[in-house]
């Protein structure tokens, strides 16, 4: 029996070893399917910004969020009627949602005004330094700690913003972009636009426990609303879309809207370890090749490398807060 038992027990060692290494690779499988979910979100919401710039050469930046909203929320609410869900809301979670949704629709707003402005690869780089705007807000507001190496991220990632924004009294004010280069108004509404998503994941962080389907239900519902109250005030004028080209921008924005937010929501769940939101940098990437390629718009050398440094610095920070490096 005695010998049995010793028999056994490497059979044993190796049983649970085997269940330790399937587990590890579940896990690891997990990882990549989220990191491929985030990145394939990436590329959709490139594609989605590619088209609100070209429906910005025939409708103003508010009709755009018009179009990319109501889509989106047809979307949104098939699937909530198809998983059984309630739009209904406790009373007490009503105001921090209601402040999210404005916080989501100024930053949309904003965003899409410096988009329809700028050279697209520009303000998409803009708007991908949140990580940066967001370790400075917290650490000037919330006293939240910082490390030296962050420090030096967010102080290199301000070279970045200089290559990008380039100032006429360094870089000179004739050159082979001057003339597509965004005014001042722009490039101040794109770093709105990325301040006000660090609001969204603050008054996010207030609402757990809501399904986000219904989040994003009452985000997109509260910014068709607001988006044709400004154009019926102060616009006073609605495009309806002729062109099929035209019909296929309007329509695509809401539709690779929906399907980012989902594979973004979907590839978050997956990988937990931090690290995905650093795959959404692939939409920078993208939206370089679709603004050459579609839009023909010419990109400043200095863009590319302001792009660099931001990406590469944000990225920093975020896996810093993460605790991954």
């Amino acid at each position: 029996m005695s010998d049995r038992k010793g028999e056994a027990l490497p059979l044993l060692l190796t049983t649970t070893l085997q269940g330790e290494d399937a587990a590890d690779a579940q896990t690891s499988e997990s990882v990549l399917r989220g990191l491929t979910y985030v990145g394939f979100s990436a590329v959709s919401f490139s594609v989605m910004a590619t088209m609100v710039k070209f429906a910005s050469y025939y409708i103003s930046s508010m009709e755009a969020v018009f179009w990319r909203s109501a889509g989106a929320l047809v979307l949104n609410y098939v699937c909530i009627v198809f998983n059984g869900l309630s739009v209904k809301l406790q009373t007490e979670k009503r105001e921090m949602l209601f402040y999210l949704c404005l916080a989501g629709f100024l930053s949309v707003a904003f965003e899409f005004y410096a988009i329809s402005h700028m050279v697209l690869a520009d303000a998409s780089v803009l708007i991908f330094s949140s990580p940066v705007i967001m370790f400075i807000l917290g650490a000037l507001f919330l006293r939240e700690k910082v490390d030296q190496p962050s420090i030096l991220c967010a102080a290199l990632a301000f070279g970045g913003f200089v290559c990008v924004v380039r100032p006429g009294f360094l870089f000179g004010y004739e050159h082979a972009t001057s003339e597509a280069d965004g005014s001042w108004i722009a490039i101040i509404s794109a770093l709105v636009g990325t301040t006000a998503q660090a609001l969204i994941y603050v008054a996010v962080r207030q609402l757990q426990g809501i399904n986000a389907l219904v989040i994003v239900h009452y985000f997109l519902l509260f910014s068709v609303v607001s988006s044709l109250l400004y154009i019926a005030v102060i616009e006073h004028t609605f495009v309806i879309p002729e062109a099929t080209d035209l019909w296929v921008a309007v329509i695509g924005t809401g539709l690779f809207t929906f399907f980012g937010q989902m594979l973004l929501t979907k590839g978050l769940q997956l990988e937990m370890a931090g690290t995905a939101p650093i795959m959404r940098y692939l939409d920078v990437l993208c939206v370089f090749v679709w603004d050459s390629v579609f839009l023909c718009e010419t990109i400043n050398k200095w863009t590319v490398v302001g792009a660099v440094v931001i990406c590469v610095c944000s990225s920093i920070i975020t896996l810093r807060k993460a605790k991954v490096l």
